[in-house]
């Protein structure tokens, strides 16, 4: 049942020396590690969470952009279809304008990030941020928005999960602790492989 759960957390993108960290964790917290079924308490998905907010993330798999993003947006190894100086920009405008979205959806942020190929200084491109993030706050119930069907369809060349596209209030994703959080808990939970 342990390779089970270990297999999971791999498959969701984490890395090795993530996973490890996390098990090394779970063990030296004397709480956790006396629970009667531990394997069972070590699988479960608050206890991940838990693990992952005190051990540095790393997440890795079939999506590059996804990966820069989740990783604090520092590049590894893997090509990107930008300059690395833009890097540096998409980091300065997520984190001014796309937090909610970021930490909810970062898979919507990556695509975003495609489609404008490092021209992040764009004034297309940060409304197109502001406006995802405005449709999280407002499904969230922390913003208004004047005109939903106007922003929807601002935000058109997306693929939005259907949460999103929704025209009253909705239940979302909830907001990871950090980013790369927030790409284990997309690839984990929410469906995705990318």
């Amino acid at each position: 049942m342990i390779h089970g759960a270990i297999k999971k957390l791999l498959a969701s993108g984490l890395t090795r020396q993530t996973v490890i960290r996390m098990i090394d964790r779970f063990w030296s917290n004397p709480t956790l590690a006396a629970h009667d079924n531990p394997v069972n308490s070590f699988a479960s998905r608050v206890v991940q969470q838990s693990l992952m907010a005190d051990v540095p993330v790393r997440v890795e798999g079939k999506n590059p952009v996804l990966d820069m993003i989740g990783n604090g947006f520092s590049r590894s190894d893997e090509e990107l279809p930008w300059p690395a100086e833009a890097d540096d920009e998409l980091q300065k405008a997520v984190l001014i304008h796309g937090m909610e979205v970021a930490y909810r959806y970062p898979e919507i942020v990556a695509d975003l990030a495609v489609l404008w190929n490092g021209d992040f200084k764009n004034w297309e491109f940060i409304r197109s941020l502001e406006n995802l993030n405005l449709l999280v706050l407002w499904h969230s119930g922390n913003a208004s928005i004047d005109d939903i069907e106007e922003t929807l369809d601002s935000l058109s060349s997306l693929t939005l999960p259907s949460e999103l596209l929704k025209q009253e209030p909705s239940v979302l994703r909830p907001p990871a602790g950090t980013i790369g959080e927030a790409v284990y808990n997309y690839r984990r939970f929410g469906g995705g492989t990318g």
